[in-house]
């Protein structure tokens, strides 16, 4: 099984805290990301820094190392499984996770629509169809019903890993199903009541994105 060490991208670059929040900007803008890691002189990881912080601070020439960073757990550890991955991108709203080792050092960055190609290329996940995490309490948990809600719209479970979130007594489940249209699956899991914090359909669309990104960074470079 694939760890967080195996699914860092070598596109995502790290902001120091001398940079401005204009640049900031353009690398999101170049990389199609809404988040960036921030890291220090050592190369250890500060924090996060949102698209969305550095447009309500409305001045681009402000310094990173001025805003109010997210430090609040928005990182992974080198040796966390893929499924975990996927719940915390899921539960966190990210689209990027910075990689660190146990002393917080900075090793690189997971870019999170990158995430969902390489979660569909594990051999047990080769099988095309949609990704849905869903989010309850441990006590509510039932895969049985899940798995009812599935097959009451013709699917079909291929298979699901529950992630435990720290320090709650709630939990994530992770399924994938046998197909790729799955709005009525969602709208059956909403009518149930369930809280629907992901959904992920791979697809050939990735290949335009993955292309788009590359001719943005050659003209980025050419400027």
């Amino acid at each position: 099984m694939k760890l967080s060490a195996d699914l860092m991208s070598d596109m995502i670059p790290a902001l120091k805290i001398t940079d401005t929040g204009g640049k900031a900007l353009t690398l999101m803008e170049v990389f199609k990301v809404s988040h960036l890691p921030v890291v220090d002189d050592s190369r250890r990881l500060v924090g996060l820094i949102s698209e969305s912080d550095i447009l309500d601070m409305n001045d681009p020439e402000v310094l990173i190392g001025d805003y109010r960073l997210n430090d609040g757990g928005g990182f992974i550890e080198d040796n966390v499984p893929i499924f975990d991955v996927l719940s915390m991108a899921s539960r966190l709203n990210l689209s990027v996770i910075p990689v660190v080792n146990a002393e917080k050092e900075y090793l690189g960055a997971i870019s999170v629509s990158e995430l969902i190609v390489k979660f569909t290329e594990n051999s047990s996940l080769e099988n095309q169809g949609g990704i849905i995490v869903l989010q309850m309490g441990i006590k509510d948990y039932s895969l049985a019903h899940v798995a009812q809600v599935v097959e009451s719209n013709e699917a079909k479970i291929l298979f699901s890993h529950l992630t435990n979130i720290p320090d709650t007594t709630m939990v994530e489940l992770t399924i994938k199903v046998n197909t790729a249209d799955i709005t009525s699956i969602i709208q059956t899991f909403n009518r149930y009541s369930y809280n629907v914090v992901g959904v992920y359909n791979a697809n050939n669309d990735m290949d335009e994105l993955l292309d788009e990104r590359y001719d943005l960074l050659m003209k980025l470079l050419n400027l």
